[in-house]
């Protein structure tokens, strides 16, 4: 079974990935009675009808199916070399990457009913996913086209009011079995694995069938959370980190350790975890993860203003020792209030200086001053006792007083020209207590290294000009205080930014924070320059393709974000900010793809590609393709094909081409094979990833008259 580790896992990561998609209504007590109680992983919530009927045509970040399929071959899972079983697993990763550009798309193909419950979580090593289906014949459609795809059909039976579809994942010969299960109770539906370690019991708690004596219902762990942490219902789950820890080292009697014991039995290997381990070792270390217990997130509210959905969300890492999260408050600096602001990025880190060496230190100490009777762990120790955090101080001298830092990014242009930066419009920032000693620093330290092009500064700060020649002739920006900030930044928003400064003080707010205009970003991509591109593509030729595949992740993400993250009692927090925009990238049909176009090759340069040749695609699923020799005067390759759109995929079987190297040559029968074109939307056309059995390319398709 070991050759079914990675693609198990990447099984593992969709169905996860989709559980964070398909939330709806894992609330439900009559889903939550079918939950472990020592699940180690759980995701569910319901969500709201207005905030789910206006994110249906919004892009999925998703999986790129080249990528994918890449990843896939590197690791060996081909349909040539793979078992038979693991082709199912193959054929259902590409499936869910090829059908997530929307979300209406998504649940549409898989038959998904939005105001269903469902559920996610683990049950021993293996996941559950429950869900109720709207179109149950698409999603049998699904699974049929999975078969067909794989070259696998599944074994079928009826366990009570439950049909079942298993997939076996492992070789027909083998004594021991996993196996792939698709079950359907009416309009519920069952996405797991069994094993021929599994008894009837825990087959049947996977389906639903039979309820564990303790459930997430019994216990009421997650209205406990979702009151604790002031999670809406929307949205909310637990990866139960000390559960993990006793699954793994077989510390009580839980599902997952007892799955692992099963396993290491059948193997007649001793679990590589906890082989020398003693059980002191391994009841004091999970005793450390449980100081760490859980980390929980969710959704504090959900609302749609406008065209625009809100999403406030919390993550919290959870911590039990007061004396720790008390020293680690200590370390809480100040984010400057422009990261947050109207900027294409920013990031910011709030630390203060003073405080990193005795609060090291005193950590160092807490450490030291546990009594363990693991050898391991009193070997970790006394190599901890070997070294000082407080050496630390001979380099934090010179940051004494800093409390934070902070970049805004508000506009960086290019000539178009020659690809060099025209115009910055940025903002850095050093809140300090201090900032004589930083500016005496910079004029006996960085001014002398300089060159000349640094100016020593003012002792009083005073905004003084320096030259950005290095990036680019002409380019300058401002160097001084600003109240209690040392900033350097140059352009109007900037300025702006930096006025605001004046009056803020130091007060400690947070660790770290970061924000993103993704709209602008990809506004910023599309407009950089074709000398620009033309110089990234004759450095790397890969950087073309680079470019694309980032246009694509940006433009599909039409979002505001501000994320931070702080300490506090419980513990570590994440607290996120997210504006969810209307989708402006219109997905292109099947109807408007038909159509006469050029096509140019964007695989070498992508600033000027050369028009390499004429590609027809027919509303009736045919086209042809022809290519020219390099200085136009024959014709190179031709074929006809037939095209399907699936998803954001253009799929095509060739059956009917001829090629040669030059005009003088003989023509050579081209073999019949399948090809595909991932579709990026562009002006005029569209751009598109080919690939096809000798590899993938980027061509660029402009519509002709």
């Amino acid at each position: 079974m070991k050759k079914l580790t990675i693609p198990v896992l990447l099984f593992f990561a969709v169905v996860a990935a989709g559980s964070w998609l398909w939330q709806s209504g894992a609330a439900d007590k009559s889903l939550e009675a079918y939950v472990p109680a020592d699940t180690v992983v759980y995701f569910g919530g319901t969500p709201d009808e207005q905030v789910t009927e206006r994110m249906l045509d919004y892009p999925i970040s998703a999986i790129d199916p080249v990528q994918l399929e890449q990843l896939l071959e590197e690791i060996g899972e081909t349909p040539e070399t793979s078992v038979p079983g693991e082709n199912v697993l193959r054929a259902l990763l590409l499936d869910f990457a090829a059908q997530s550009s929307s979300y209406r798309q998504l649940f549409a193909h898989y038959g998904i009913d939005l105001a269903g419950d469902s559920a996610f979580y683990t049950h021993g090593v293996f996941p559950v996913l429950r869900m109720h289906l709207a179109d149950q014949a698409a999603f049998d459609g699904v699974w049929a086209g999975i078969s067909s795809e794989s070259g696998v059909e599944p074994a079928t039976e009826v366990r009570g009011d439950v049909s079942l579809k298993r997939w076996r994942l492992t070789p027909a010969d083998s004594a021991d079995y996993v196996d792939l299960v698709v079950a359907q109770q009416e309009s519920l539906a069952t996405i797991t694995f069994f094993s021929s370690l599994d008894s009837e019991g825990a087959e049947a708690e996977r389906l639903g069938l039979q309820a564990p004596e303790q459930s997430l219902a019994s216990s009421g762990e997650v209205a406990q959370l979702n009151k604790d942490q002031g999670f809406s219902g929307s949205f909310s789950g637990f990866v139960h980190l000390k559960r993990l820890a006793e699954g793994l080292l077989q510390v009580g009697d839980s599902r997952l350790s007892r799955d692992l014991a099963a396993l290491s039995q059948r193997a007649d290997r001793p679990n590589p975890l906890t082989a020398d381990l003693e059980p002191v070792c391994r009841n004091e270390i999970v005793g450390l993860v449980d100081s760490v217990p859980r980390l929980v997130f969710g959704y504090q509210s959900v609302s749609a203003e406008g065209d625009s959905v809100d999403i406030s969300m919390r993550s919290l890492l959870e911590m039990k020792s007061e004396a720790v999260t008390g020293i680690l408050t200590s370390l809480r600096g100040h984010l400057p209030s422009h990261v947050n602001g109207d900027q294409m990025a920013g990031l910011a880190t709030g630390i203060d200086m003073d405080a990193l060496v005795p609060a090291l230190t005193k950590l160092w100490s807490l450490a030291g001053e546990a009594t363990y009777q693991c050898p391991q762990l009193q070997q970790m120790q006394q190599q901890m006792a070997s070294t000082n955090p407080a050496l630390l101080g001979v380099v934090t001298g010179m940051a004494q007083g800093i409390k934070g830092a902070g970049l805004s990014i508000y506009d960086l242009s290019f000539s178009q020209a020659s690809g060099l930066p025209e115009s910055v419009d940025f903002l850095f920032s050093i809140a300090t207590a201090n900032p004589e000693l930083l500016i005496s620093l910079f004029n006996t330290t960085a001014v002398p290294q300089s060159s000349g092009r640094l100016p020593k500064l003012p002792v009083d700060g005073a905004m003084t000009e320096v030259d950005l020649g290095f990036l680019s002739p002409g380019l300058t920006a401002q160097l001084g205080k600003q109240g209690q900030h040392l900033v350097i930044y140059s352009g109007d928003q900037a300025a702006e930014a930096v006025q605001g400064l004046a009056q803020e003080g130091l007060e400690p707010n947070g660790l770290m924070a970061m924000s993103f205009d993704y709209p602008r970003i990809a506004d910023w991509i599309d407009t950089l320059p074709d000398s620009l591109l033309s110089q990234a593509s004759g450095v790397n030729s890969d950087a073309c393709m680079a470019h694309a595949r980032i246009r694509q992740a940006v433009r599909s993400q039409p979002m505001r974000l501000h994320y931070r993250t702080d300490i506090e009692q419980g513990g570590l927090v994440g607290d996120t900010q997210m504006q969810m925009l209307p989708a402006t990238a219109a997905e292109l049909t099947a109807d408007d793809l038909a159509g006469r176009y050029e096509v140019r090759d964007l695989n070498q340069n992508c600033g000027q590609p050369p028009m390499i040749g004429e590609e027809s695609i027919n509303a009736d699923g045919s086209g042809s393709y022809t290519e020219f020799d390099p200085t136009g005067q024959c014709q190179t390759l031709t074929y006809a094909y037939s095209w399907e759109k699936v998803g954001g995929q253009l799929r095509f079987d060739i059956a009917d081409g001829q090629f040669r190297d030059s005009c003088d040559e003989d023509w050579v029968e081209l073999e019949p094979h399948a090809a595909r074109c991932d579709l990026l939307p562009a002006e005029g056309g569209f751009d598109c990833i080919y690939t096809d059995e000798e590899g993938e390319g980027l061509y660029r398709y402009s519509r002709l008259p």
